[in-house]
């Protein structure tokens, strides 16, 4: 996938990003900001900067990690295939044991629900066209979107089961309220109003949709005789300059079994759609067909 560089920081910037979504949906945007850099770190007024209860290491031993290039019409971009890494999230501080047990709660939580949505680096928003679109590249005119993450075997203990779609509204739901038990925890007020950031995880603010699915949903979205809709060049999907409102992720799929263990279910993903609305006519449009029995998917989260 596409990428100019893989180092910590760039692992660090996404769960520190995922974690002021979700703290900006359960608390004012002060107190969401202050417990971010609280726990990863930043700049504090006049304290300058200040380290994080968390820290970032990660390795990957040589030949897992295949730096590459993409060229495409006269142009090039760099691109990387991870095979296999070993991401640490590591404790920077010497707090109590009540603290640290409380922090692995929420740190492993928003790690699995990085994973669930996107994942790391400048084109985690869109899935790898590689894999789930090939033809995108057929003529190599366009440039290469998206990428693809997955946890490997010895991690797969992190993957959030979905033995039916609507589990999904179960595991945001958990996550929501592993973020307000740290609240607590830190004595902090607790509030359900939306806040201003464009992508807080506020039910008012975002709606999830989803299905299971091997292929993924792409093109024209509504054809007939008449009409042809898609939401490509959208504000949904944005342009140069303009960061889009919607999160496309193929998320692999596990069942848990009844002996308690998950297993993945062969080539089939979960499919998901992050959208933050806007009023945009084109938005309006493409809600009102998820809606309808033909898109296939099924309103998990959100208002």
């Amino acid at each position: 996938f596409p990428s100019h560089d893989i180092r910590p920081n760039m692992f660090k910037a996404a769960l520190r990003g995922r974690t002021l979504r979700l703290f900006s949906a359960v608390t004012d945007d002060k107190t969401a900001e202050e417990l971010t850099k609280e726990l990863w770190g930043g700049f504090v007024g006049a304290k300058g900067a200040i380290v994080g209860d968390l820290g970032i290491a990660f390795y990957a031993q040589e030949g897992e990690l295949v730096m590459g290039e993409f060229r495409y019409n006269r142009a090039t971009m760099p691109t990387y295939h991870l095979k296999k890494g070993t991401l640490n999230i590591l404790a920077m501080k010497n707090h109590s044991t009540e603290y640290r047990n409380q922090l692995r709660s929420l740190v492993t939580k928003i790690l699995r629900f990085t994973l669930l949505i996107g994942g790391f680096g400048k084109s985690w928003r869109r899935v790898d066209h590689r894999i789930f679109f090939p033809e995108y590249l057929e003529g190599r005119n366009k440039p290469m979107i998206g990428c693809h993450w997955e946890f490997t075997e010895q991690s797969s203990k992190y993957y959030f089961p979905v033995n039916k779609i609507e589990h999904v509204r179960d595991i945001i739901d958990n996550v929501h309220q592993g973020v307000r038990d740290w609240l607590t925890f830190r004595g902090k007020k607790i509030t359900d109003q939306k806040g201003p950031c464009i992508e807080s995880f506020h039910r008012q603010n975002v709606q999830i949709w989803g299905r299971l699915a091997e292929g993924w949903f792409h093109g024209p979205y509504l054809k007939n005789n008449t009409q042809s809709q898609s939401i490509q060049g959208s504000s949904l999907t944005g342009k140069m300059g303009n960061i889009g409102r919607i999160y496309h992720r193929m998320y692999p799929h596990y069942k848990k079994t009844k002996e308690g263990s998950i297993r993945r279910v062969g080539s089939e993903y979960v499919e998901l759609l992050t959208i933050f609305p806007d009023r945009n006519d084109s938005t309006r449009q493409f809600l009102d067909f998820l809606a309808t029995p033909n898109s296939e998917f099924t309103k998990l989260w959100g208002g």
